[in-house]
């Protein structure tokens, strides 16, 4: 027997129809044993609402899995999380970087190189920020305040993350001040690592006060990425929107081609 909705039941109905699917990487948790792969709603929320269909892509070393992910998927978001084991960008890790987990990283990284390949539009924010920049090439600092300084306070606790911590300064010509339409923004924070030495082809297009770069985008590639959390934001911040409503335009964009 078919069973309908309950009488009563509170349906929300999205417009757009879900053709576009965007692939979101997920933070990997093992906790007594018990390993998870899990992703905060508020990076699904957004593509909801644009009408888009939101992939959670699982933490595996897995090559062929990866692959029929991309397979579906028209956009890539590279999340935020742990820190990046600094091996990759050829440095020690004295304990200053926390939490890491190599199998994501590779991971990660195998997903921005055949993102590139199959010219797959991507989305950084924070650690996906950083991940792209170690992909590229460069290099990180494991620890803000103790190897540049702390002029600016850039790592707030998770209890702030919907406040706006600091301004960034978006570059002249860049695509990203062209999508918010000015030079200067509020934004909230809640990292301790940055960009040191940027990748090759990497251009770094937003700043914070002290020098710490806030956004990139790659010479030549359909990438995008902040160093912030938009998706924390977008109740207070609404331009904020921009960046998955412009991954979403990108991802239909490359469906037409």
């Amino acid at each position: 027997m078919t069973r309908g909705i309950a009488r009563g039941t509170s349906v929300k109905v999205y417009k757009g129809d879900l053709m576009v699917s965007i692939g979101l990487t997920t933070t990997y948790e093992k906790i007594d044993g018990l390993a998870s792969s899990y992703i905060a709603r508020d990076y699904v929320n957004p593509f909801i609402e644009q009408g888009a269909l939101p992939v959670l892509i699982p933490v595996t070393d897995n090559t062929a899995v990866i692959d029929r992910y991309l397979d579906l998927l028209d956009g890539v978001v590279l999340t935020g999380g742990e820190d990046i084991d600094p091996q990759l960008y050829g440095e020690e890790n004295k304990g200053l970087s926390t939490d890491v987990c190599r199998e994501r990283d590779l991971a990660e990284m195998y997903i921005i190189k055949k993102s590139l390949e199959r010219k797959i539009p991507i989305l950084g924010i924070c650690r996906g920020f950083q991940i792209l920049n170690v992909f590229f090439g460069g290099t990180l600092y494991q620890d803000i305040p103790s190897q540049f300084g702390d002029s600016v306070v850039h790592q707030h606790a998770m209890g702030e993350r919907e406040a706006l911590h600091h301004e960034v300064s978006l570059k002249r010509g860049s695509y990203i001040r062209q999508l918010f339409g000015g030079e200067r923004i509020m934004v909230n924070s809640r990292h301790h690592q940055g960009i040191k030495i940027p990748g090759s082809g990497l251009i770094i297009t937003a700043k914070s006060d002290d020098g710490i770069a806030e956004a990139l985008e790659v010479t030549g590639s359909n990438v995008l990425a902040v160093q912030w959390h938009p998706e924390n934001i977008l109740g207070i911040c609404q331009e904020n929107r921009k960046l998955f409503s412009d991954l979403v335009d990108r991802a239909r964009n490359r469906q037409r081609i």
